[in-house]
């Protein structure tokens, strides 16, 4: 097996506070890596450099030192940057990367995104990431909303439970009972929930589709639908409302019809 040369120490690129001509010792998968610094940058898309200070190397060179070293597995790659040829036509380019992406991988076009923020400041200023915090918190408050209607729906409806037992209703009758009326509850929650939601959105951007000299804003406002993020939601709530008929159940489960009777006498 004939291993291919690479330089030594590995050329590199850095940010403050290195140097042009100094050498550092680094370590990638456990194995030391010199590194010798060719030129310095200021900034670097996705880097940070007052907060982390960091090196850009070629990977080929790389690859080749870790190889004649020993290594047996190479480092991963999770970005990749891709310059197009001049006279290249974009939207080809980016249908055929996004039709060869695996699942999980995504594909972001530079113009794409600058375009968005133009046409669009909520995009431009994050606003998926601010809608995604609230569907996580929306998940979180619908686990919790249905938990205490479940706990209390079984607290107090123990007598007609242990009713229901007394004249032949098996524990699988009785879950099926408050299975349906666990579904019921949630379908209407997210009927009237979406419905109002949507009215309230509407009613505030009319408000908000003014300028600062209160004239129309052209063009309007328009109530954008994320269908990834109203799918996200929505699951969130089925599984919220899965995990109350569960704990109803349970709960339903561990009743008494001799302690419920004496209970309520």
């Amino acid at each position: 097996m004939i291993i291919p040369s690479s330089p030594f120490p590995v050329p590199a690129i850095a940010s403050a506070p290195f140097y042009v001509g100094q050498k550092v010792i680094g370590s990638v998968q456990g194995y030391p890596v010199e590194l010798y610094v060719e030129a310095l940058l200021e900034d670097f898309p996705t880097m940070y450099p007052r907060e982390t200070p960091f090196f850009i190397v070629s990977l080929e060179h790389l690859d080749q030192f870790l190889l004649s070293a020993g290594a047996t597995q190479l480092p991963n790659v999770d970005v990749f940057w891709v310059s197009l040829a001049q006279g290249a036509d974009r939207s080809k380019v980016l249908e055929t990367l996004q039709a060869s992406a695996y699942l999980g991988e995504v594909v972001l076009d530079r113009e794409t995104l600058a375009s968005q923020a133009a046409n669009n400041p909520l995009l431009g200023g994050a606003w998926e990431s601010v809608a995604l915090q609230g569907a996580i918190a929306l998940g979180f408050v619908s686990l919790l909303g249905f938990g205490l209607y479940a706990g209390i729906t079984v607290r107090r409806s123990r007598l007609e439970l242990g009713v229901l037992q007394a004249v032949g209703f098996s524990r699988r009758h009785v879950s099926l009972l408050l299975a349906a009326e666990g579904a019921f509850v949630g379908a209407i929650g997210v009927g009237v929930g979406a419905a109002v939601g949507a009215w309230l959105s509407r009613w505030t951007l009319g408000y908000m589709s003014v300028t600062a000299g209160g004239k129309p804003l052209a063009p309007p406002l328009v109530l954008p639908t994320e269908v990834w993020l109203l799918t996200l939601a929505l699951a969130e709530v089925a599984l919220a409302v899965l995990a109350s008929v569960v704990l109803a159940m349970a709960l339903a489960g561990k009743l008494r019809l001799h302690e419920v009777l004496r209970m309520e006498e």
